[in-house]
Order: structure tokens, then C-alpha cells, then sequence
């Protein structure tokens, strides 16, 4: 092989794995970043929480957390069971999609082009 045709070969699978983690950017936005919205939401909200459990009323401090006064909160109690349940939910499907090394390794070699 001539060393222009080596370049040419590298050059196109190059651009064959821009365009393949593109598409996977844009599938993981879709699916993946989506699921993660709710959870992300709710952390946020369970942190306000935690945070206003901290405040003595002038300012936050850690000495001054009521554990009862968090996990007593309408946002603590309504979000708990439907987080546990989310993450469950996704652990398992991606238990279910997950993919052993020698199989993605089969997937890999078979679209990598031969350059000899």
C-alpha cells in the first residue's frame, strides 16, 4: 500500500468516528440526558431542602441541621420513592443493554476497515 492510500483509509475512518460519536451524542441527549432531567431536578430540590434545614433563620449553619425537619419535607417525602424507583428502573435497563468486553470488541473489529 502506498503511503497516500494508508492516509486516505485513515483519513475516512476518522471521519467515520466523528460522525458515529456525533450520532451517539445525539442519541445519549435524547435518551439518556432526558432520563437524568428528573433526577437532576429533584437533587436540586432535596438540596434546597437540606439547605433550609440548616437555616436557624439568620444564617446557614451546619451545627443548626434538623434531620427531622428535612425527611419531614413535602419535597423529602414526595421525591425519595419516586427517585429509588427512577434509579432502579434505569440500573436495570441498563443491566439489560449492557454489553460484554468480548462483545463489543467482536463489534469494533468488525467495523474497523482492513488496511492491508
Amino acid at each position: 500500500m502506498t503511503k497516500k492510500k494508508i492516509e486516505d483509509a485513515e483519513d475516512e475512518r476518522k471521519k467515520k468516528t466523528v460522525k458515529d460519536l456525533r450520532e451517539l451524542d445525539q442519541k445519549l441527549k435524547k435518551d439518556e440526558y432526558a432520563l437524568s432531567e428528573t433526577e437532576q431536578q429533584a437533587t436540586m430540590a432535596l438540596y434546597a431542602e437540606m439547605m433550609n434545614a440548616t437555616n436557624d433563620g439568620k444564617a446557614i449553619s451546619p451545627m443548626n441541621f434538623d434531620k427531622k425537619a428535612y425527611q419531614n419535607s413535602e419535597i423529602y417525602k414526595a421525591k425519595k420513592s419516586d427517585i429509588e424507583k427512577q434509579t432502579a428502573e434505569y440500573l436495570k435497563k441498563k443491566k439489560r443493554t449492557r454489553r460484554s468486553p468480548r462483545d463489543r470488541k467482536r463489534t469494533r473489529s468488525a467495523r474497523q476497515p482492513s488496511l492491508v
